[in-house]
């Protein structure tokens, strides 16, 4: 281990330390070695305050060497010559400054320890490092719950708590040390088969990840050393009479026994907790010459025989862990800039207008490396659907209700940030499904597929459906339509009510649902995040909501048109087919509204010069056109001037001068340097619905900055 040490590399530090906490019992009769090895910790300590000089790393092995060669000896003459070295062996400054634990130092109150030897970036890092294990957590309780015999993910639901508890134990973190030791104890009997994973179990573990989340939070806001509130301390009681009933403490041994009585066991608790669980309780039972090594092991083998299963402060879990990649963290400002560079770099490359072979092998490599470079920002929707099913678990509980939940598409890659927007929408969604769609029994399908350019997640259950009387009732209550023209409403425009802030058919206000609120929020999120929801539903069948949104990355498949002088880009998910039509082909209705009929489709034109204010909408004896669909795949005729070609763009987002503008949502630099504005076809279909774009319109161009 210290082989592959290099300065600055803290975790493994950490592992070194831990590994020489453990040969404390083998010099349990030794002074001067239990010291050597509290001065060699010390001494340690001051790594991660920059304390030691070029020599650390040979110091440090030579005071191991010392440590092994002690153990190493048979005759007492030998080991008082080693001990003697020990005596004698000057680590280093900090060690001159800080001379070992007295009763002064020890223990260092949480804060001063932290502050003395926490960065700030460590604590980001255990916060980040601890919150995607308790994702992990979460996501293996509710396997365990479905298949309670899976060893394999007990076994890994082990490691991860056992992993935050360790980290914790070299943080100084001790309520969330305390807090995963004790949900540790409960995992190891259901490990050894002595606690059955029932229903209570279960919401012990969850309600423990719960909490766990908490503690991060206040320590993310600079809150290390939050004091044990009464919820929590409950909670850690719940705990330890869980693991009572399975197996007794090995401090209730030793008392049963005679070897201690409750106030030495509660001072050892007590020592255990203020060092984060980072040491054992026989192990502080012996250092303080409280009980014999002797009494220890005979006490052990009791608590072993009470219990019938190896005891948790004999054996440390196991250390076989199936290979994964390696993963580091980075920045993400880091990542911005690399995918940023190799962005400008594809555009460059697009302003050379050399085709040898060489070249091609050149822009082939670079669209690989923009590829995985753009991955680096994505992650699966695992954790996302985890949080789904736990919602689901607990609601259908509380509402009494037979609900199963099933995910496809969870593997599928999506920008991080994106995920994290969907958290909020998916919770209202899915609480909407199980409380207005469901009524005693069913199942909720949660799924994420990519169409194109685009991500849609899908959320739909197979309850009543969606009640279009009820509906249109509230709404001609509230007045948001008036009586004449509710009957001409179709069912989208109808069901598009329930987006509306403070709408719900439900007569009173639940915990879950009835305020209204929930639609409204998933439809504000949706929109601020440049996406669309839709509404599929039958009476009786059940209802699907259907949230779209564009892939947040940045090369698109795209159409390069022409509108006058404009260069467009309109993206290829939207595009149906490309075609020329005689202007005897459009038909007029009211005078100036414009529609084709294409293979007995009736569909409505969209000029687009109109739609945006824009010039163009040349002369010319054929039109061009482009059959692009919205969300809900409804077919529109969009007329321009000219296609110039398909390719992949990089695609640059616009300024915040242009960031309320309706029917363009990015832009890109093309061969030659020319600039293309990528078209919303969603908001450039809604946009001409408002302003008339089969016709002149006057005010577009102002309608399109609105």
């Amino acid at each position: 281990m210290l082989a592959k040490f290099e300065p600055g590399d803290l975790m493994l530090l950490s592992d070194i330390m831990d590994s020489l906490k453990g040969m404390r019992d083998l010099y349990s009769g030794s002074p001067v070695g239990q010291d050597f090895i509290e001065r060699t910790l010390a001494w340690i300590a001051g790594q991660f305050k920059g304390a030691q000089g070029g020599d650390f790393h040979e110091k440090l092995s030579l005071a191991i060497e010392l440590l092994q060669k002690c153990e190493g000896q048979s005759t007492d003459a030998a080991r008082a010559r080693i001990e003697g070295e020990m005596q004698g062996f000057a680590l280093g400054n900090f060690e001159a400054a800080h001379p070992g634990p007295t009763d002064e130092t020890k223990p260092i109150p949480v804060k001063t320890q932290a502050n003395a030897f926490l960065r700030e970036e460590s604590v980001a890092l255990f916060i980040s490092e601890a919150k995607e294990r308790l994702s992990q957590a979460q996501e293996l309780v509710l396997i365990l719950e479905a298949s309670p015999n899976d060893a394999g993910s007990l076994a890994a639901l082990f490691r991860a708590f056992h992993t935050i508890k360790g980290e914790c134990g070299f943080m100084h973190f001790s309520h969330l040390g305390e807090l995963t030791h004790s949900l540790e104890n409960v995992l190891d009997l259901l490990r050894g088969g002595k606690l059955a994973l029932t229903r209570s179990v279960v919401d012990l573990l969850l309600g423990g990840i719960d909490r766990s989340h908490l503690i991060l939070e206040n320590i993310a806001e600079g809150d290390w050393d939050t004091t044990v509130g009464p919820e929590l301390s409950a909670y850690l009681v719940e705990l330890g009479r869980c693991s009572s009933r399975a197996q007794p403490s090995l401090g209730d041994v030793l008392i049963q026994s005679g070897k201690l009585d409750e106030g030495r066991v509660e001072e050892i608790l007590s020592e255990q907790r203020s060092g984060s669980f980072s040491q054992r309780f026989g192990e502080i039972a012996v250092k303080e010459a409280l009980i014999s090594s002797g009494d220890l092991r005979q006490a052990l083998v009791q608590q072993s025989m009470a219990a019938a299963i190896p005891d948790s402060e004999m054996a440390e879990p196991g250390a076989a862990e199936s290979q994964q990649d390696e993963i580091i963290k980075v920045r993400i400002d880091k990542v911005n800039f690399l995918v940023d560079m190799i962005g400008e770099l594809t555009i460059a490359l697009g302003q050379v207008s050399e085709s040898s072979v060489a070249m091609a092998q050149v822009r082939k490599i670079t669209r690989s490396l923009q590829v995985g470079a753009m991955e680096l920002r994505t992650d699966t929707m695992h954790g996302l659907f985890s949080t789904a099913k736990r919602i689901v678990r607990d609601l259908s509980h509380s509402l009494e209700k037979q609900v199963g939940i099933h995910s496809e598409g969870e593997d599928l890659e999506v920008d991080r940030h994106l995920i994290k927007k969907l958290e909020e929408p998916l919770m209202h969604l899915v609480r909407n499904a199980l409380d207005h769609g469901i009524d005693a029994s069913g199942s909720i399908r949660i799924a994420a597929v990519r169409r194109g350019s685009t991500i849609e997640i899908t959320v739909e259950d197979d309850g009543r459906g969606l009640d279009r009387e009820a509906i249109l009732a509230k709404a001609l209550e509230r007045s948001l339509v008036v009586p004449q023209a509710a009957a001409s409403l179709s069912d989208n425009q109808v069901f598009d009510f329930i987006f509306q802030p403070g709408f719900s058919t439900k007569a009173s206000a639940t915990q879950v649902s009835g305020r209204g609120v929930g639609l409204d929020i998933v439809k504000s999120m949706v929109k601020a995040s440049r996406g669309t929801i839709s509404i599929r539903t039958a009476p009786g069948k059940g209802t699907a909501f259907i949230m779209t949104f564009p892939i947040s990355t940045a090369i698109i498949d795209g159409l390069v048109v022409k509108v006058g002088d404009n260069t467009l880009i309109i993206p290829t998910s939207s595009v149906v087919e490309l075609l020329k039509v005689k202007d005897s082909q459009l038909s007029r209705v009211n005078g100036d509204i414009e529609l084709i009929t294409l293979r007995e489709k009736v569909m409505p034109v969209l000029r687009l010069d109109r739609v945006l204010g824009i010039g163009g909408g040349r002369d010319a004896k054929y039109l061009v056109g482009i059959v692009v669909e919205n969300s809900e795949h409804i077919p529109h005729f969009l007329v321009i001037d000219e296609v110039v070609a398909k390719r992949e763009v990089v695609v640059k987002p616009l300024g915040p001068r242009f960031r309320k503008m309706r029917g363009i949502t990015a832009g890109t630099v093309l061969p030659g340097g020319t600039i293309g504005l990528v078209i919303d076809v969603e908001q450039l279909i809604n946009l001409a619905l408002q302003t008339g774009g089969a016709r002149p319109a006057q005010g577009a161009k102002e309608a399109a900055w609105k």
